[in-house]
């Protein structure tokens, strides 16, 4: 009976790790607001919990362990080890252990990433299993690549649940992460064609598989894909002639001499992979702008990625920062030129790859952690790959499951993949230990531990603790995840309908479920538009009012305070309190002006080159009539990052405000005489005509802005006004259509439009105070540089 139990225990283990692998590719949470990363990382973690406290307590009831003697293994203890012990000694462990619980970078997703590796080197450790496994992998991939096509060709409204909007849109997650999948989906089906005697028609399809992946690869045009499928593909051309040569001798050194023969699809893709890796920027647009797709994606690059690295090693060269916590480094050591780019104001989470991010999260240690296991990865991979005296089957899986953990695990090098990519890497390593344990490579270390009354003691404690240890994080993990699950719908009906009530009960549910600063951070936001919305309502009754003032208030500064409570190191949190207490500066109320200057100070300490806080600055300064002040903080905003829109248009408001605008033109047309193509210049001067009611003097500054920049929504924006000024109704509509392709989701330039369209004051039914454009404080429209 006790041997029933635990096999039954073993059994509902292995398909929970099965199911794990096998839904990577197309699992995602229908719900609005998750992430379909965040999604994926629920599935993983949730699925190898159960899965290892179900193993554990099969031991318990065996009394016996056996586990491969791998190396991998070894290594990748190592990898959990030097994880957890960075994190402990992390400046915020909460953050570096768990985080929020769907982040890759944290200790938890490292050990889930360890456990999903050792659990599948154990339950997978026979021919059937692998072959039942592939066979399921390949059908999931075959759906990915049907929703795909579906979406590509009909469009992509089509099956969309209300989550996938775009084209570029998967179930896998990333665009660039699809081009990761097909790759691993191209070499897989390669593999399977050259080494197996197939039917003819599981053959056609396999080749149907490759040249799909061919096609999405081209689509999607990520090098980094083109670059390492181009490799691989290579190294099976070369694999392919020694092991033709083997097979047909027998064994190596012995026999007669063959004439080896080519692989010689393996060769045409990686012919295919050079071509688009060395053109990419011919070869691989034509099909994407033939499809309509476009996509930007950045990263640090190496250098900025070592240069941060550099900077935190000086400091803590053993243990890094701490897991999950390369953005505040960055932040902190960002390189210079970045504030020019396009990407000034993101807040990195990796640099170029993850595994040269750990010698900034991990330290030495950490890194030289991944090198280990990289480097024993490798080598039981190549030594098992190259024994020839394996029957041809046998040798399949062993190839195809080191080849395709190879594949995936060098973009941990290279690339920061999502959690499915990431996660695959570590399964299919597993699997080459389970091949390598199946055909007798390597051997098991075995244990009965109940034989033994000392043995069995320590081991069915040990076993006891880490049963009780596994159901605890499985336990907190699951609460994380469904805290995380209410934030996003928090932000989906905050977002989506509007509806305040909703999104405060969702984010009171997350907070109860799991206190983390961005969830505190979201409910003084809220807070605080209600209290906006609050002062712009006029039929309330005086003692209501202040009554629901001082509720709205108390709450936004309380929210925003445990938010810094939680993490001391994240400026979102300074910022967050520090645009509380400035809300109401204006209105005098004690002690506010003093919080917010010392919040800015806090968040610029963390984040020195942000020309977002300095401008913030400057807004405080002018609300407490420091005038003096305020120009000093939006000339080093503008030190910063030249071309900073928000700056030059906060400027042209102020001097407008003060009466300054004559002379303001003034200063801003000789400046234009040095730089006759500055746009962020073009588009003050237009900003300073508009508010002197110099119409076509705007027209004439703003066009040419739009001119040399025709993505510039808030330039189109004031030239449309200026366009309707002066009488140009039909150049207003053009702009105000083109403002509003650029920002579908504007609802503002969609009432402007309507009202054009009627014949109607642009700002007839906009309420104040974005009705009068000389005295809003922001812009209208939200730029992406």
């Amino acid at each position: 009976m006790g041997s029933l139990k635990y096999a039954l225990l073993d059994k509902v283990a292995f398909w929970s790790v099965f199911a794990a692998g096998a839904l990577m590719p197309i699992f995602f949470l229908p719900i609005g607001g998750v992430p379909v990363n965040a999604g994926k990382t629920m599935l993983v973690s949730i699925f190898v919990l159960f899965a290892l406290a179900l193993w554990l307590i099969a031991r318990l009831a065996d009394g016996s362990l056996s586990i491969p003697k791998s190396l991998v293994i070894a290594g990748a203890a190592l990898l959990f080890l030097s994880s957890f012990v960075a994190a402990i000694v992390s400046p915020v462990p909460e953050v570096s252990l768990v985080g929020q619980g769907v982040e890759i970078g944290t200790f938890s997703f490292t050990a889930i990433l360890v456990f999903l590796l050792f659990l599948s080197s154990v339950f997978f450790a026979n021919r059937k299993r692998m072959f039942y496994f592939y066979g399921t992998f390949l059908i999931s991939g075959s759906i990915l690549t049907l929703y795909q096509l579906v979406r590509l060709f009909a469009g992509a409204d089509v099956i969309s649940f209300g989550i996938f909007t775009g084209k570029i849109s998967s179930l896998l997650g990333g665009w660039n992460d699809l081009a990761i999948f097909f790759g691993a989906f191209l070499i897989l089906s390669l593999l399977t064609v050259e080494f197996l005697s197939l039917p003819k028609a599981l053959n056609f399809l396999l080749y149907a598989f490759s040249a799909i992946s061919l096609f999405f690869l081209a689509l999607i045009n990520f090098p980094v894909a083109w670059l390492v499928v181009g490799v691989v593909s290579l190294a099976l051309v070369v694999y392919g002639m020694y092991a033709d040569r083997a097979d047909s001798e027998g064994l190596p050194g012995q026999g007669i001499q063959a004439q080896p023969k080519i692989m010689v699809i393996p060769l045409f893709v990686a012919v295919i992979s050079a071509i688009f890796f060395f053109a990419s920027s011919s070869a691989g647009s034509f099909l994407s702008n033939k499809m309509g797709i476009s996509q930007i994606e950045v990263r640090p690059s190496f250098t900025s990625t070592l240069e941060v690295a550099k900077e935190v090693l000086k400091t803590r060269p053993l243990f890094g920062s701490g897991p999950n916590r390369f953005s505040s480094e960055w932040l902190l050591n960002k390189p210079d030129g970045i504030n020019s780019s396009l990407f000034w104001n993101t807040d990195f989470t990796n640099g170029i790859g993850y595994v040269p991010t750990s010698l900034v999260t991990h330290g030495v240690l950490g890194f030289a952690s991944w090198i280990i296991f990289l480097l024993v990865f490798l080598y039981a991979g190549f030594r098992a790959m190259f024994n020839f005296s394996l029957p041809r089957q046998s040798r399949y899986l062993v190839v195809s499951s080191f080849i395709i953990a190879a594949y995936l695990l060098s973009f941990a090098v290279l690339y920061t993949p999502n959690t499915a990519m990431y996660a695959l890497g570590f399964f299919f390593a597993g699997l080459m230990i389970a091949a390598s344990v199946s055909e007798n490579l390597i051997g098991r270390f075995e244990v009965k531990f109940l034989g033994s009354p000392k043995l069995g003691f320590i081991s069915v404690l040990l076993l006891i603790f880490l049963t009780i240890g596994t159901a605890t994080a499985g336990y907190f993990l699951t609460k994380k995840f469904v805290a995380f699950a209410y934030f996003g719908k928090s932000i989906a009906a905050a977002n989506s309908s509007g509806n305040l009530e909703e999104a405060e009960a969702s984010l009171g549910s997350a907070i109860r479920l799991s206190e983390e600063d961005l969830y505190y951070r979201a409910l003084s936001e809220l807070n605080l538009i209600k209290l906006n919305n609050l002062v712009q309502q006029t039929n309330i009754p005086q003692d209501k009012l202040r009554e629901q003032f001082q509720l709205f208030l108390g709450l936004a500064v309380d929210s925003a305070k445990r938010a810094t409570e939680l993490d001391k190191t994240n400026y979102g949190n300074f910022m967050a309190l520090a645009r509380v207490y400035e809300a109401v500066v204006s209105i005098k109320i004690t002690g506010a002006y003093d919080a917010a200057k010392d919040s800015y100070a806090k968040a610029l300490a963390l984040n020195p080159e942000s020309p977002a806080i300095l401008l913030g600055s400057a807004c405080l300064e002018v609300a407490n009539e420091n005038i003096k002040e305020g120009r000093a903080y939006i000339d080093k905003a503008l030190a910063k990052k030249e071309n900073y829109t928000e700056a030059v248009f906060f400027l042209s408001q102020l001097e407008a405000r003060e009466g300054n605008t004559r002379e303001a033109i003034k200063r801003t047309e000789q400046a234009l005489l040095l730089a006759p193509n500055e746009i962020t210049v073009l588009f003050q001067l237009g900003l300073l005509k508009y508010n002197d009611r110099d119409y076509k003097g705007a027209v004439e500054a703003l066009s040419r802005a739009v001119e040399l920049a025709p993505n510039y929504s808030n330039a189109k924006y004031f030239l449309g006004l200026s366009y309707e000024k002066i009488g140009e109704d039909k150049n207003a509509v053009k702009q105000f259509e083109e403002i509003s392709a650029l920002n579908p989701d504007n609802e503002e330039v969609k009432n402007i439009l309507s009202n054009l369209r009627a014949g109607r004051a642009p700002l007839a039914n906009v309420p104040p105070p974005n009705n009068k454009p000389e005295t809003r404080a922001k812009l209208p429209v939200k730029e992406s540089n």
